[in-house]
């Protein structure tokens, strides 16, 4: 079958230089735009709410920048009157979102998120000033924009943000039978139902990597297999499992 001719690269040169010229430049990124508005994925408030929602804010920002708010960090009063500020505001578009109907998805998902963060990481002075706790909530949720992460400690003085990989190794084979993923705080015996599920759902099937009960011999890494050569598998996975955690901390940090 013969090859199909492609088109030469000018031809994407000669058109966005049409483009350029002409005089609607953007038309191309205002149809995606026009796209993307009709899909809702521009706005997750509708302006009714929106404006409600910024009715309620107090602090004076506008919230419209990513960037830091302008202060003099070195200040303590005034990095307080920030976090009291924000908490307010926080608190405030709360109980505008309380007890709404029919918000939609990603609303909904922020204003989980805020009650979250404001329940976790802040506490009421004597004074009745918002302050950050001084405290670690558990399974506290580290990062606003990757919620599912945690902190999470390979010892008592060395700790990581992130996740824990998790495999299972056949000690014969030495092939990866399963593999999982699991927040940083979670402790890794969790996953070994999901590592040996293909054992535990019907361990007489040598299909699933089970072995008859009435056969004697060593199944692939359960506890209470004895001898060296189990001994050796456990000690496998666990090395295994210890590299593969200690690469996602790293790509998290």
């Amino acid at each position: 079958m013969p090859a199909r001719a492609g088109f030469a690269h000018t031809v994407l040169v000669d058109m966005r230089e049409r483009l350029r010229r002409s005089q609607r430049p953007d038309r191309i990124f205002d149809v995606a735009l026009t796209a993307a508005r009709e899909a809702g994925l521009l706005t997750a408030a509708d302006t009714g709410l929106a404006r409600r929602l910024r009715a309620a804010l107090a602090s004076g920002d506008d919230y419209a920048t990513a960037g830091k708010p302008v202060i003099d960090w070195d200040d303590k009063a005034a990095r307080e009157a920030l976090v009291d500020s924000r908490a307010r505001d926080g608190y405030a578009l709360l109980t505008v979102l309380d007890g709404a109907k029919g918000l939609p998805e990603p609303v909904g998902q922020a204003m989980r998120l805020l009650a979250t963060v404001l329940g976790q990481d802040l506490e009421t002075d004597p004074d009745g000033v918002l302050r950050i706790a001084r405290k670690v909530a558990p399974d506290r949720v580290i990062s606003t924009v990757d919620p599912q992460a945690r902190h999470g400690h390979k010892t008592s003085h060395r700790g990581f943000d992130g996740y824990k990989g998790h495999i299972a190794l056949d000690p014969d084979s030495e092939l990866i039978t399963a593999t999982a993923v699991t927040p940083g705080n979670t402790g890794d015996a969790q996953a070994a139902p999901h590592l040996i599920a293909d054992l535990t759902t019907n361990p007489a099937d040598p299909a699933r990597g089970g072995r008859d009960p009435r056969r004697p011999g060593p199944s692939r890494h359960r506890r209470q297999d004895q001898g060296p050569a189990a001994g050796r598998a456990r000690r496998e996975v666990h090395q295994t499992e210890a590299r593969l955690v200690v690469a996602s901390v790293t790509m998290q940090n």
